[in-house]
């Protein structure tokens, strides 16, 4: 998922079965319940998680991530370490290094589970804000159109 997806969400994905390590959920954050956040789970309830070195280990296995980034190296300076309490979740953004995810708010109340993303309906390609201080800035708001990422328009997400 990039940045400016517009995701469709199926708010009753968890309703007949239960939010698994691996899921990539949509949640409301604890202490903020009007945004929506996007994360992978990493731990359920009972399972103890620890991350060391920019490892994650759960129930003292080493966990398989191909998704995981790490572009700056930050995740080498922290360490976590806890049982994740019943009915609430571990999650982590697969981009490690720049993501505020529960290594800074906690755990997440499955109850605060909004659902699971199913398919980017459109996608705006948001320009970054160092490129919108340049001359080009205004360039961007001509022509709004031109920067759909129209490749990604009903993109199915796994």
């Amino acid at each position: 998922m990039l940045i400016g997806d517009h995701l469709l969400v199926n708010r009753m994905a968890f309703w007949f079965e239960r939010v698994q390590r691996g899921d990539v959920v949509s949640f409301h954050p604890p202490g903020n319940y009007r945004d929506v956040y996007l994360k992978r789970v990493v731990a359920v309830g009972g399972d103890r998680v620890e991350i060391r070195d920019g490892v994650v280990y759960v129930n003292g296995i080493r966990a398989s991530e191909p998704y995981a980034e790490h572009v700056n190296g930050v995740e080498a300076k922290t360490r976590t370490c806890m049982t994740v309490p019943k009915g609430e979740l571990f999650v982590l953004g697969d981009n490690r290094d720049r993501s505020e995810d529960s290594r800074y708010f906690g755990t997440v109340l499955e109850s605060n589970v909004v659902g699971k993303p199913v398919l980017v309906l459109w996608s705006f390609a948001i320009p970054t804000e160092r490129w919108m201080r340049s001359s080009q800035a205004a360039l961007y708001m001509d022509h709004p159109l031109a920067h759909l990422r129209w490749a990604r328009f009903f993109h199915s997400l796994q």
